[in-house]
């Protein structure tokens, strides 16, 4: 048993094409409705467009991919449609905004229902090419490939932005055509097999893959969803409110403490693809665990640092601890499943992740305005990733299972 490196760095590929657009999107988006718009909760809403689509079309297209069947197979007819239309769309976008306010709004939710379309059905690929104890690598150099695709968006995008508008935007659409001739030309699915087909295990709609879940007696599933969601509230909330809290807390300027995440996603890099091989050395369950553990007490430490150099240093601890976690976990929720519902799987694993990603800024606003200051945020953050530790430890499925002892056991 071996990794498929040539079509692991494909898939990977797709995710570094997806991957490349989002801080582009985030980075111009908000300045170009700007312009038209002066209202910023306005401008914030229509900013949330993907993520109300990560909570809804996004875990659709996944599902619905398996029930796909046609000479393509299941996943890649998602990314043969929606990667163009991506394309097309990003390359369009600055035009549009020459044009006025609402050709640019219809373009860009075009551009959000394309790579709301093929997100979940790419990274679906993953598990159905690879075997199951080779996945935690596997997808640690899927995200690996991711970062470097946002690394090029930010190290490039900038001078090219000076250059013209348009410029970043033809980058970006750029390397998502070239991404979708590697899939036309290198990417081959594996057939559906009768025995799947006949095994009782059909595919499901969301609802009810959620709803069997929820109703088994056996909550080890359940408990793995409650611990991502938990765990995306401390990852989130960080996220979201660091700058402002190096802004009220340590004293130093916004766009200072901006760049210091810089030392907290390049960790994660650099870490991708070590944790992957950590978690097939020793098991998902034990690395996703010593990875909260290090977080947890790195959120602590950090809340007792006060200058930004200290705290730069602590996000590469931080940084390095999440990819032990962010690598394994998915492996991990495609290990509860059988192989044709991994697209509804991988829709929960996004539905689950997501909401925990929009819940997380409000409630930790919330408990701000309690504690009328911003200084519990790490505090916060660390409460998080100790509860989903403790539900983590309660699962007892999603390790790798090796075809001869499946067998052997079945």
């Amino acid at each position: 048993m071996r990794l498929s490196w040539g079509k692991t760095f494909v898939i990977g590929l797709g995710f570094m094409a997806i991957s490349a657009v989002w801080p582009l999107y985030d980075s111009y988006m908000p300045n170009f409705y700007g312009g038209f718009i002066s209202s910023s909760l306005i401008v914030g809403l229509i900013m949330a467009i993907d993520n109300l689509l990560g909570l809804t079309l996004q875990p659709w297209f996944g599902a619905r991919s398996d029930r796909t069947r046609s000479r393509w197979g299941r996943r890649l007819p998602y990314l043969l449609i929606g990667m163009p239309v991506a394309a097309v769309t990003l390359l369009a976008i600055p035009f549009a905004r020459e044009v006025g306010l609402w050709p640019l709004l219809a373009v860009t939710i075009l551009m959000n229902l394309a790579m709301a379309m093929f997100r979940s059905p790419t990274v679906a690929l993953m598990p159905d090419l690879t075997p199951s104890p080779l996945r935690s690598l596997a997808n640690g150099v899927i995200n690996l490939m991711g970062g470097i695709g946002g690394g090029i968006i930010l190290f490039f995008g900038a001078g090219l932005y000076a250059l013209s508008p348009r410029y970043p935007f033809l980058l970006s659409a750029a390397i998502m055509i070239v991404v979708f001739f590697c899939f036309l030309l290198f990417i081959r699915e594996p057939a559906v097999s009768e025995q799947s087909e006949s095994s009782g295990e059909s595919p499901q709609g969301l609802w009810l893959a959620f709803r069997q879940i929820v109703t088994n007696p056996d909550k080890g599933t359940l408990l793995l969803f409650t611990a991502l969601f938990v765990l995306m509230l401390g990852y989130q909330s960080v996220n979201t409110w660091f700058t402002v809290y190096a802004k009220d807390v340590l004293g130093v300027a916004v766009n200072v403490a901006s760049k210091s995440l810089i030392y907290y996603v390049g960790a994660f890099v650099l870490f991708a693809l070590p944790a992957g091989y950590i978690g097939t050395k020793i098991g998902r369950r034990l690395t996703i665990g010593i990875g909260m553990v290090g977080m947890a007490g790195g959120f602590i430490v950090t809340h007792f640092l006060h200058s930004l150099g200290a705290v730069s240093i602590a996000l590469l601890f931080l940084g390095a601890c999440w990819a032990l976690i962010n690598i394994n976990t998915y492996p991990m929720v495609v290990e509860l499943c059988h192989p044709s519902q991994t697209g509804t799987y991988t829709g929960l694993y996004y539905i689950f992740t997501q909401a925990g990603g929009v819940a997380a800024p409000p409630l930790v606003g919330f408990f701000f305005d309690l504690a009328g200051s911003r200084r519990p945020l790490f505090i916060s953050a660390a409460i998080f990733m100790a509860i989903a530790f403790v539900l983590i430890m309660a699962v007892r499925k999603g390790e790798a299972v090796v075809a001869g002892r499946a067998a052997a056991a079945g």
